[in-house]
């Protein structure tokens, strides 16, 4: 995290009164930081002040990302050196492909051919307030094929200008307001949860349809456990209707987690590296709480 401050703080000062062909090489210099490899990407064009791009084309390890449509505004940059002002970034990501790759030519003619349909869209709204540090994501509306969607909305106050610096006490006076994850799934996630569960569970001996069982009679324990003032009866019923409804769960989960009215971030850090009790989960939420709710869609079962 450090080293992608730095870098950001390093950029700045060019950054601030950036055009779309200064931001879209930040854009490809980001892609290639997380080990993608562009290989085609349209020319970006200045269309009132947003920057647009069509047809870029990504590669990593043995999937390709072809995105049709890429449009962002990024304004207020200055604020960042001044410490005063607003940062705001609005984007939207239209028809998203994700496709496997093979080392079998018409394999991956035909897995390319099965996704080109399976398109996903992104919208993103998100602001940084300076001097007092407000950072929120209004929206990351993730819209995936079929009847499946993310939505997520988060806001933090004291995210000041000593974090760009990678100053570890600037993490001290970070603290969650509001945070909501909404999930849709019918479909999309299944693989997502299956590969990693089949993972971390086929050395345990048994047929898989015990062993499944088994690990949901587990985690309804576990959740039977958590602390009452963190998570409530209807937040827990939810939860165990949701492993319940596993190991696939179809329908739609709200999580929203509710300070009182902040929770300081960095007592979560520091967890990771501390035993996992009652009190202490009750201790990190800091009198706020976690409210979850579940409406099974049993239509396909």
């Amino acid at each position: 995290m450090k080293t992608a401050l730095s870098f950001v703080v390093a950029v700045i000062p060019g950054f601030a009164t950036a055009d779309c062909t200064t931001e879209s090489a930040f854009l490809r210099a980001a892609f290639e930081s997380r080990n993608y490899t562009i290989t085609r990407m349209d020319e970006v064009t200045n269309n009132q002040g947003s920057c647009e791009v069509d047809d870029i084309f990504l590669e990593q390890g043995a999937v390709t990302l072809r995105i049709a449509h890429a449009k962002w505004r990024l304004e207020g940059l200055e604020a960042l050196t001044a410490n005063e002002g607003q940062v705001s970034l609005n984007a939207d990501v239209t028809d998203l492909v994700i496709s496997p790759r093979t080392d079998d030519r018409w394999v991956t003619y035909m897995l390319t051919e099965q996704n080109r349909r399976n398109t996903i869209d992104i919208t993103l709204s998100a602001t940084w307030d300076f001097p007092d540090g407000t950072l929120e994501v209004a929206a990351l509306d993730v819209d995936l094929p079929g009847d499946n969607r993310v939505v997520y909305a988060f806001r933090v106050t004291g995210a000041t200008q000593p974090l760009l610096t990678g100053d570890p006490a600037a993490l001290q006076a970070v603290s969650l307001e509001h945070m909501v994850l909404e999930i849709e799934n019918r479909g999309f996630a299944d693989a997502l949860i299956l590969g990693p569960l089949i993972t971390s569970l086929s050395d345990v001996p048994g047929a898989p349809e015990t062993v499944v069982e088994g690990t949901k009679r587990d985690l309804r324990a576990l959740v039977s456990n958590l602390p009452g003032d963190v998570f409530g009866t209807d937040t827990k019923s939810a939860l165990i209707n949701l492993i319940s409804a596993g190991p696939v769960p179809w329908g739609e989960v709200l999580v929203q987690i509710v300070p009182a009215p902040t929770i300081a971030l960095a007592p979560f850090f520091e967890a990771a590296l501390l035993p996992v009790t009652p009190d202490s989960i009750s201790a990190l939420f800091q009198g706020g709480q976690v409210k979850v709710s579940f409406i099974e869609d049993t239509s396909q079962n």
